[in-house]
């Protein structure tokens, strides 16, 4: 049966989402994108369809602030390849099943590549250990919020008041943690958007520790206190995270947490250099 490629229309919407949510974790992006209004303007959307079924699908979001477009592809060989003659863009990051990476570089000048791994941890196999004073962060913790961000990404520059006011809607939110000695934040989780039709599944986004405090334990504090708001306060079944393969001191205090590997992944840079 020949492959068809179609742009996303309403009509295929309930189609791609059966396929998404066969796997709703390595998926969550791609769900939040599609029912997100916001998200979906800023998202370009293809799927390969074999006898009017999708079986696989190319997405294109350019509403990063600071980063090239990013691009998520699934599918067999015989949906990427015209899926992937679809790609336009000059500047990109592409993120792909490992056994796509060779597609992928087959069809454009990759720059770097990067191992990286979904893990995921079901409710009740959650091992809590919150050994330090860890808190909602709200309006207040801005500025010490911006700090620990410039350390993690010291390429930002100057902040500015476009950031400031970005970083005060963040924790408006109520979805990032902080933990603190001596009343100095050190460490940060970000736990991402609640989707209202993926209610079973959330996603902790951003875990960083100045470098200074690394090794001794905030990590692992500020993420159980995260795995543990997620699964009491907003009843998910599982919560999803990223890592890069080779970064041995997070994947341990994850591991320590309960989390288990889900999914290999590959990052590949298209003309630009951005580390996961």
């Amino acid at each position: 049966m020949a492959i068809k490629v179609r742009r996303l229309d309403e009509e295929l919407v309930e189609r791609l989402d059966f396929y998404l949510r066969r796997d709703p974790i390595t998926n969550f992006y791609p769900l939040y994108d599609l029912y997100d209004d916001e998200a979906r303007r800023k998202t370009l959307w293809y799927v390969g369809l074999k006898d009017e079924r999708v079986v696989g699908f190319l997405l294109i979001y350019r509403g990063g602030r600071v980063v090239p477009a990013s691009i998520i592809l699934d599918g067999d060989l015989d949906v990427v390849l015209p899926l992937l003659d679809l790609v336009g863009e000059d500047k990109a990051i592409f993120h792909v099943d490992p056994k796509l990476s060779n597609v992928v570089k087959s069809k454009f000048h990759i720059g770097n590549e990067y191992s990286t791994e979904i893990m995921k941890l079901k409710r009740s196999e959650e091992r809590l250990c919150i050994r330090h004073n860890v808190e909602l962060l709200n309006e207040d913790h801005v500025l010490e919020f911006l700090r620990l961000r410039r350390e993690w990404r010291p390429s930002l520059g100057s902040m500015t008041d476009e950031e400031m006011r970005w970083a005060k809607n963040e924790l408006e939110r109520g979805h990032v943690y902080g933990a603190f000695t001596d009343g100095q934040l050190v460490s940060i989780a970000r736990l991402g958007e609640l989707l209202s039709h993926i209610p079973e599944v959330c996603w902790i986004e951003t875990v960083f520790t100045s470098q200074v405090y690394r090794g001794r334990g905030f990590a692992t504090s500020v993420v159980s206190k995260t795995v543990e708001n997620a699964f009491k306060r907003y009843g998910v079944k599982y919560i999803g995270l990223g890592v890069r393969s080779d970064n041995t001191p997070a994947k341990r205090v994850y591991e320590k947490v309960g989390f288990k590997k889900h999914r290999d992944r590959c990052w590949l840079n298209l003309n630009v250099e951005f580390t996961p």
